[in-house]
């Protein structure tokens, strides 16, 4: 039994040894890196947030328009001045407004449109600036393997 479970611990751990043969370019274990960096990641997103809370001065020019309703019924008695009696009343009345504006230049909103292109450049530099710093890093990394490598061969010679 013992030399069943040796045998069969022996022929799976040699697999899982030569699965770690895989040999990666630099080029590739950028790629990896980058794909899977958190960082990274959420510059993305804060790319897109600052795409999105920017609209066009143009677009700024589209008119607003308001459209309200109002409806209202009363009844109830009243007292007749010509006769002094007292009648019935039931009043009704409907209100409905319809409100359009433009504006035509506001400068808060050439401001705001601006400063919102300009986030929009400053999330794309920062994304740039951590992928370099992430590069560099790596490159620090394979080159202290490479060191490493280097090292162990003078050793064995």
């Amino acid at each position: 039994m013992n030399k069943r479970l040796l045998i069969v611990f022996l022929f799976t751990s040699s697999i899982f040894v030569r699965g770690q043969e895989i040999s990666w370019s630099l080029q590739k274990c950028f790629d990896v890196a980058l794909n899977n960096n958190i960082d990274i990641k959420i510059q993305q997103l804060e790319i897109s947030r600052s795409k999105k809370n920017y609209t066009h001065p143009i677009l700024e020019l589209v008119p607003s328009v308001g459209l309200s309703a109002n409806h209202s019924y009363n009844f109830g008695s009243t007292i007749d001045p010509s006769t002094n009696a007292r009648v019935s009343s039931d009043i009704q009345w409907d209100n409905v407004n319809l409100n359009a504006s433009i504006n035509v230049l506001d400068f808060s909103t050439l401001s705001t449109a601006r400063k919102n292109k300009l986030e929009i450049e400053l999330s794309k530099a920062d994304k740039e600036v951590i992928e370099y710093e992430y590069k560099l890093q790596l490159l620090e990394k394979y080159f202290e393997v490479l060191y490493s490598q280097e090292q162990l061969k003078i050793q064995k010679e």
